[in-house]
């Protein structure tokens, strides 16, 4: 068969030289006349429509003949200024529309053929980064001709079917330059590529049409910005670019859309993470040089998650580089930290290792060798191993430790001589392709996070909890077409809580316990292109969770119904259910870690969110607009009935329900030297419980009614990079009392009535920071940053107290420093 087509193309080219014979034309401008495909011809106008296109060939005496109903001439369409073959030409106008070109004597015909069904051929394989070796997950796989653009999955694997022939492919990344190459496929295929990273700014430039597909993920989080973002004591840290985003509220820990700081699933290569922060939140345990991705969902949920009620924050580290050894090194304010990778095997094994630790208490030691109840100090490891055992087999193993450890003689009225808490984490995971449309994911995880807290001095105070998860997952995921794949999974999870509270000077005792949970996870995920601009992402999540006395299932649809109106705009709505089967109990208005943890049991049922979401994208060339209306109901949410005798206390343990709906705004644009990121929310959140406040809905304690974000970079030279950032939020609740009348003869008495019913004042920042980098000769480069937080500021307050002077009702407030300069040197190598 492929014989005879190119026999016939032989023939054909044959008949129109004999043609031009017969007219009497001769040499190269007979050829060119007779041959239009080759003429060459100007490209003069980058956008415009197809029939003004079609108008500036025709003034270069092109001629060409086509049916009006098979073509949109009203579509735009880009092209890069220059001289081109008229067949390179036509085929980018042309590419999507299903015709086809036929030269004849002094014109080109274009046609739709009557083709037969052709059998699709399935063409697979990985994006790997060409620098380090490693696969790149949510890489762009794009086929040029067929109009097709479809994503690599977490472990960079891609499926495609594309019937026989020559098919021209973009592969893209971020960070990378894109590759573009044709390949022919007359048989099932497997094909890799590398994309060379990018060592320097370059400007590319795409020769695109509006009807080319979008990217279809809005959940990865941007980190490349991070290193120079002014954040505090210029530390890099990954979860604080979440902080900027629109409906996050960031005060000792991240607020989602007015829900707590427990509802969010932090998973670190897929190990559960209870506190992923350190000593009051202003740096999280993540080494911003270790991380590879960061996924971060507020609704739309996959439905491969579950366990929180607001968020997922799902964390990749890198996989360790396959081809030479590279590192890191860093010296901050009070932290030093290091992170090395390279080949143990070249191609085949790699390592990752980084190691972070504070320095501020051997600085104390050194300046006051008797200030031994002043000492903090916190660390954080990270290895991981990848083993590429052939080309469809890969392993992981991937650990994490993290400590903190605080001393204070006196911190403000509370007396807190030990504060310990850690997370660890292990898992191993194992990738296989089991063929060119099945794809494989088991992992294994080992987590634990404990915390104690000791004051034997004033309150009496001791408690520590202690959680153990052990799980065990498996997921498979099929590509059925190009418009339709699935994945379906099971997990199977087993926790440990061991806990015990007691405080003398209020009486309360909560002995030892030690109680074990159960949970089995069924989920299916589905993704189907309905048409060209419709797509539906509908899954659904079976947990059955075993608590102690009562088993309790949870059936949550997960739903996205995404329209996209042209190539840069895009309106979206979701739908998703939540359930939580884990309790942080606090009555801390510290940003301080001694919260108590537990299961639910039968008489502590889960706590369940429904999260709506309706939204509209408009994408540019260097960036995003977004705007979203959300809302958010909750239920069997808890809460301490608030008490007043002196100062505000906690009671008995109630559970209700909650409401939050919030508008939010996002532009994300780059220029050439000027980035720009700038987020809003508008917002509101209330509360409602049966024994509280007479059963009437209140404010909620996270009802931050506006909350405004900036971050501006702008790069001056080669060198130097000035960065801004600037905050601004409305005030938090807080509960005050009033004054009521007592018993006859006992006078008046203080009671909390409404919860949260005072608002302290509106919080904002900016900060500053400049960045100074040299490359030297060796390709190594050091990054001296120095900045300053606070400059202008009422920051967020990291701890709040109402107590009653000479009768009234006293706010005590604690703030971090203000105005506080800092100087950071890191080098790479």
């Amino acid at each position: 068969m492929r014989a005879l087509n190119a026999n016939k193309q032989v023939l054909r080219q044959l008949l129109l030289l004999f043609s031009c014979i017969l007219l009497g034309n001769s040499g190269l401008l007979a050829q060119y006349s007779c041959l239009p495909l080759q003429q060459p011809v100007k490209i003069e106008i980058e956008s415009a429509s197809l029939s003004v296109h079609f108008s500036h060939l025709a003034a270069q005496g092109v001629t060409l003949s086509y049916n009006h109903a098979q073509l949109d001439l009203n579509r735009t369409i880009r092209l890069t200024k220059g001289t081109y073959p008229l067949r390179e030409v036509l085929l980018l106008l042309l590419a999507g529309d299903g015709l086809e070109m036929m030269e004849v004597p002094g014109k080109v015909i274009l046609y739709k053929p009557n083709r037969k069904p052709v059998a699709l051929l399935t063409l697979s394989g990985f994006v790997y980064s060409g620098n380090t070796g490693e696969v790149l997950p949510g890489a762009s796989v794009y086929v040029q001709d067929a109009q097709l653009a479809i994503s690599t999955n977490d472990y960079g694997f891609y499926t495609l079917q594309l019937p026989p022939g020559n098919h021209i492919i973009r592969i893209s990344y971020i960070g990378h330059l894109p590759v573009i190459d044709t390949i022919g496929i007359s048989r099932p295929a497997t094909r890799h590529f590398k994309l060379p990273g990018l060592t320097q700014e370059l400007k590319v430039v795409d020769v695109t049409s509006d009807n080319e597909p979008v990217p279809k993920e809005r959940s990865l989080l941007n980190t490349h910005k991070t290193k120079q973002a002014p954040f505090p004591l210029g530390e890099p840290d990954p979860l604080r670019m979440a902080g900027l985003g629109a409906g996050v509220y960031s005060s000792g820990g991240l607020n989602v859309r007015a829900g707590t700081t427990d509802q969010n699933l932090v998973l670190l290569d897929g190990a559960p993470i209870y506190n992923p922060y350190h000593f009051t939140g202003w740096l999280s345990i993540f080494n911003n040089d270790a991380i590879k991705r960061i996924d971060f969902f507020k609704g739309a949920f996959p439905a491969r998650y579950e366990g929180r009620l607001s968020s997922v924050i799902d964390i990749k580290t890198k996989d360790g580089n396959m081809e030479a050894y590279h590192g890191t090194a860093n010296v901050g304010f009070i932290n030093t930290s290091v992170m090395l990778e390279g080949p143990v095997v070249k191609d085949k094994i790699s390592f990752m290792g980084s190691f972070r630790r504070s320095w501020i208490d051997g600085l104390i030691r050194f300046v006051c060798r008797d200030c031994n109840e002043l000492t903090y100090y916190l660390y954080d490891a990270n290895i991981k191993l990848n083993y590429r055992i052939d080309s469809t087999n890969r392993i992981y193993l991937a650990g994490y430790a993290g400590s903190d450890m605080l001393r204070l003689g006196v911190f403000s009225e509370i007396t807190i001589p030990t504060l310990r808490w850690g997370n660890r984490s292990l898992s191993f995971r194992w990738n296989k392709v089991i063929n060119p449309r099945l794809f494989q994911n088991s992992i294994v995880v080992v987590s634990n996070f404990k915390n104690q807290w000791q004051d034997k001095l004033q309150s009496g105070t001791k408690q520590y909890n202690n959680i153990t998860d052990i799980g065990v997952e498996s997921n498979f995921h099929y590509s059925w077409s190009n418009e339709f794949s699935s994945s379906a999974g099971i997990k199977i999870n087993f926790t440990g809580y061991r806990g015990k509270a007691e405080r003398e000077d209020e009486g309360l005792t909560y002995p030892e316990q030690y109680l074990q949970a159960q949970q089995l996870k069924i989920y299916t995920d589905n993704d189907i292109s309905i048409s060209h601009n419709i797509r539906l992402k509908a899954g659904l999540n079976y947990t059955a969770f075993i608590a102690p006395g009562k088993t309790y299932h949870s059936f949550q649809p997960r739903n996205t119904l995404t329209y996209r109106i042209d190539k840069r705009h895009e309106l979206f709505a979701s739908y998703a259910v939540m359930t939580q089967f884990y309790h942080q109990i606090t009555s801390s208005i510290a940003s301080l870690p001694s919260e108590f943890r537990a299961p639910s049991t039968a008489n502590l049922p889960p706590e369940r969110s429904m999260i709506f979401e309706l939204g509209f994208i408009r994408r540019f060339r260097q960036g995003k607009f977004s705007a979203q209306f959300y809302g958010k109901k909750f239920a069997d949410i808890l809460m301490y009935q608030p008490l007043f005798d002196g100062v505000v206390k906690f009671g008995r343990l109630c559970s209700g329900t909650g409401n939050s709906q919030g508008l939010e705004l996002e532009l994300d644009k780059q220029w050439k030297s000027l980035d720009i990121q700038c987020a809003y929310t508008l917002g509101r959140a209330s509360m409602q419980f049966d024994s509280i406040y007479n059963g009437r809905p209140f404010r909620s304690p996270n009802d931050i009614t506006h909350i405004a974000n900036l971050l501006l970079s702008k790069k001056l030279d080669k060198q130097w990079t000035l960065s801004f950032s600037g905050s601004f939020s409305t005030g938090r609740l807080v509960s005050l009392p009033m004054k009521t009348a007592g018993a006859p003869g006992q006078g008046s008495t203080y009671t909390v009535i409404e919860p949260n019913n005072h608002r302290l004042s509106d919080n904002y920042s900016l900060n500053f920071n400049a960045a100074y980098m040299k490359v030297y000769k060796s390709g190594k480069t050091g990054t001296l940053q120095f900045g300053i937080n606070n400059l202008f500021c009422r920051p967020v307050p990291f701890y709040v107290d109402v107590t009653l002077i000479n009768d009234k009702p006293e706010i005590n407030i604690s703030s971090p420093i203000r105005l506080f300069p800092y100087v950071t040197y890191s080098f790479s190598f």
